[in-house]
């Protein structure tokens, strides 16, 4: 299930045509249609741009997002992967230079056997 935070394009683009709709009204536009003035409409082509701009910087946001987990985030945990553990491991390498640095890994040997015997759901089932 979705949190509301999750849709942030729906929330904004709510509140600009309530916002827009606000505008319209203290202009005469919604009462009086044919009060299309000049300015009127250079307002609604503002307002409809820059809820493009929103909309266009949401869905960049959210791919980036989506994008950066599917490089340093194992698919089934969520947790750190390999990528992110060589950039992060450089990265404090150098901060932790005069000081040196340990590093301790851990491997289950020979994993596929679970997964060959069990099949990938049970194998999956155990790492989680």
């Amino acid at each position: 299930m979705k949190r509301i935070t999750d849709n942030k394009f729906i929330l904004l683009s709510a509140l600009f045509c309530a916002g827009l709709f606000a505008l319209l009204w203290g202009t005469g536009m919604v009462l009086f249609p044919h009060a299309f003035s000049p300015l009127n409409l250079l307002l609604l082509f503002l307002g409809a741009f820059l809820a493009i701009l929103v909309a266009v910087f949401l869905f960049r946001q959210r791919f980036n997002r989506h994008l950066y987990r599917l490089a340093y985030a194992d698919l089934l945990t969520g947790i750190a992967n390999a990528n992110y553990f060589e950039e992060e491991g450089t990265r404090r390498r150098r901060a932790a230079a005069p000081h040196g640095l340990c590093v301790v890994s851990t491997d289950i040997s020979h994993f596929s056997t679970i997964n060959d015997s069990y099949g990938r759901q049970m194998g999956d089932d155990i790492i989680l």
